[in-house]
């Protein structure tokens, strides 16, 4: 057996290493890819982060309904998108002007 080959374990391992670093230094935010996705259905209203996270209110242009999608500094823990209520427990509806 020759011992120059590279072992497959190492060829694996370095594949996986390259693929988590490009994963954890992705620049495009996975809220931004998902407005891309869904053909700019969604228009931005709000953007703002907390210590963990960052979040975004944003309406959908055919419905009006509002929704906060939320996006841990972490960028594998995902995304999470929840339409917003009024008091009542109604949805929440986007008026122009009163944001």
């Amino acid at each position: 057996m020759n011992k120059n080959k590279p072992k497959p374990i190492i060829i694996i391992l370095t594949l996986v290493t390259i693929l988590s670093v490009t994963l954890l230094f992705n620049r495009q935010s996975q809220v931004q890819a998902y407005l891309e996705y869904n053909n700019n259905r969604f228009v931005e209203i709000e953007e703002g982060d907390l210590a963990f996270l960052d979040y975004h209110i944003l309406y959908d242009k055919k419905t009006k309904v509002e929704y906060m999608i939320t996006e841990y500094n972490n960028k594998l823990l995902g995304v999470t998108i929840t339409p917003l209520y009024n008091k009542d427990g109604s949805l929440l509806i986007y008026k122009k002007g009163t944001k």
